[in-house]
């Protein structure tokens, strides 16, 4: 990239790259502005791996191109297929479309799940369409691109406890039963075969029966769940292989998906696989690998990597801030590293340093067990360091739903939230960790390395990008969802509706325009709040030189989204058809 950024550089200045990507409003992009661009395969088409990545890229200078959402689109039952004509990514077809761009990008940043399986449901599906041996061709072949020296960026998943609610009719009750036999003692072996091979076997040597009445698994779903986790296993080992003797990526991250480490004393089916994969990935590629707790925010990661390496060639230092006593503790029982681990390796995986002085950036990160006081003490040093121009990031780390308010909202309440170059606490700790370690370093080395004319391109894109992560985070996931389910199930009469709307009423309904609306609704009194509270204040522009801050002018979101935008209502809308997952339409303009 360093070689050909001139030349790119200078190609910029007679085309117009114009890309708006739905579920964020775009800004106009002007001949030169961008710095770069990479190929970008999601996991799959969720906000959070496609629209919020692609954002965040442009807020950086980067030009992500992705895929045709039909090659990487997940449909779960009741949802039909994508345009390929399969219910899951097509991975010769994004295989395909990676060779078709080789030439307009200055690299790469791909999931394995999709390259291998489809995506991340697809990776972890009991009844596999893709077997073995054809996953291992695609990765094959992914790994002999010719990408003419251009840097691959690799992220995989370890396979998560419990397969999918709402795929292959698997339902709460079901998902509930997996994890919790899944999630029992199992006995320790340090090599592949040995812990394939005995996936069954508790610490005392003895079997563990799936369909018995303690856990009361389906017939059958007990033998099929080995055989994918054995799948899956066996193509993260590809992947390492494929990185060490062939040198065919540039770097590996693996992401440990929903996890269960409620015992330092035992280990669960997954954990064996995690050290394995650990020892293997530290012995044979120490600084070209990283494993983490974090599956959807490890996009946005490699995001960070390619930025800060690849374009502003730096090394980000991060000062990190703990406040609260969790930070050695595992946040949640989804998680599996503690706090203070994953931070870490998120930092590694990015190319930075975490640092006792001399930073870049503070990372102000809020644990579990923390007070009001810590809340208050984190604000107040987020608003000291805008005034003192030091770049600042902020995690939610602490879990559950009250809590997960209190920050943000003191945050908003002393005008110290817009000023931020990242926010998050989306999903599990090890998400929200991923999205603003990905992004925030990156941008603080954008702003402390640019010049003012790209500077100035980005300014409105960092705007809206990092409104929405208040919208999403907080707003929406975090003070409404429990609503928005309410009103999914109110509008359908059936209590698992929040799980899979096709599987009750069609998009095209009134019902389905109903939720829309009223839980549009929902959104609006907090959307106006935020609103008021992001206009008054301002954000950093540049750094280098002069520190240049500019205030927000002007912020739409569904609370005033204008009546008919081209091709937009501003109602929220959910592409796989529940809860977990929104659309939600912003933009934001600075002087």
């Amino acid at each position: 990239m360093k070689k050909t950024l001139i030349l790119l550089l200078t190609l910029l200045l007679f085309v117009s790259p114009l890309f708006e990507q739905k579920g964020f409003a775009a800004t106009a992009s002007e001949p030169g502005s961008y710095l770069s661009s990479v190929a970008y395969v999601p996991v799959d088409d969720r906000p959070v791996n496609l629209d919020r990545v692609i954002a965040a890229g442009k807020a950086l200078g980067i030009r992500v191109l992705t895929p045709p959402k039909d090659y990487i689109g997940t449909k779960l039952d009741y949802q039909g297929t994508n345009q390929t004509g399969k219910q899951f990514g097509d991975p010769a077809a994004v295989l395909n479309w990676l060779r078709s761009v080789e030439s307009q990008v200055d690299g790469f940043i791909v999931s394995a799940d999709m390259i291998s399986s489809g995506g991340l449901v697809g990776s972890r599906l009991l009844n596999q369409p893709i077997p073995y041996s054809t996953a291992e061709s695609y990765l094959n072949q992914l790994a002999s691109l010719n990408t003419n020296g251009k840097p691959m960026y690799i992220f995989d998943s370890v396979m998560r406890l419990a397969p999918t609610v709402g795929v292959e009719g698997i339902d709460q009750t079901e998902y509930d039963a997996i994890r919790k036999w899944a999630s029992q003692p199992r006995k320790v072996y340090r090599d592949q075969a040995s812990i394939i091979e005995n996936y069954s076997v508790a610490p005392d040597g003895t079997i563990i029966q799936s369909s018995n009445n303690q856990f009361k698994v389906s017939p059958g779903n007990g033998s099929k769940y080995y055989a994918a986790r054995e799948r899956k296993f066996k193509l993260n080992r590809r992947i390492l292989d494929l990185a060490y003797y062939n040198k065919s990526f540039e770097y590996v991250a693996f992401g440990v998906d929903d996890s269960n480490k409620t015992s330092t004393s035992t280990t669960t089916i997954q954990e064996n696989e995690v050290n394995w994969i650990t020892n293997i990935a530290k012995t044979r590629l120490p600084e070209r690998s990283g494993v983490t707790s974090d599956t959807d925010g490890l996009g946005m990661t490699m995001l960070g990597r390619f930025a800060n390496i690849e374009v502003f060639d730096r090394t980000p230092k991060v000062r990190i801030g703990y406040y609260g006593t969790g930070y050695n503790e595992v946040p949640s029982s989804f998680d599996y590293h503690t706090l203070d681990s994953m931070i870490k390796s998120h930092i590694s995986m990015i190319g930075g340093e975490a640092v006792a002085s001399g930073q870049d950036m503070d990372l102000l990160v809020r644990t579990n067990n923390s007070t009001l006081t810590d809340i208050t003490n984190l604000s107040t040093k987020a608003k000291s360091n805008f005034s003192s121009n030091m770049p600042t990031s902020v995690i939610d780390a602490a879990r559950g739903s009250t809590e997960q308010t209190q920050l943000s909202d003191r945050l908003i309440l002393d005008h110290a939230a817009a000023g931020l170059m990242a926010y998050s606490s989306w999903n599990t700790t090890g998400n929200a960790v991923g999205l603003a370690i990905g992004y925030g370093p990156a941008r603080a080395m954008h702003v402390n390395s640019v010049s003012s004319y790209y500077a100035q391109v980005s300014k409105n894109s960092h705007a809206a990008y990092h409104y929405y992560t208040f919208v999403k985070d907080t707003i929406y996931q975090n003070k409404n969802i429990d609503k928005v389910k309410n009103v999914m199930v109110n509008n359908t009469g059936r209590s698992d509706a929040s799980s899979n709307l096709s599987k009750y009423i069609s998009i095209s309904s009134q019902a389905y325009q109903n939720i829309r609306q009223q839980s549009t609704e929902l959104l609006v009194p907090g959307l106006s709040n935020l609103q008021r509270n992001f206009t008054e204040d301002s954000m950093i522009v540049s750094m280098n030189g002069t520190t240049l801050k500019s205030r927000f002018i002007s912020i739409q979101d569904p609370s005033n989204w204008p009546s008919g935008k081209a091709g937009r209502d501003g109602l929220i809308d959910f592409p796989w058809k529940r809860s977990f997952e929104a659309e939600i339409y912003v933009d934001a303009q600075v002087q």
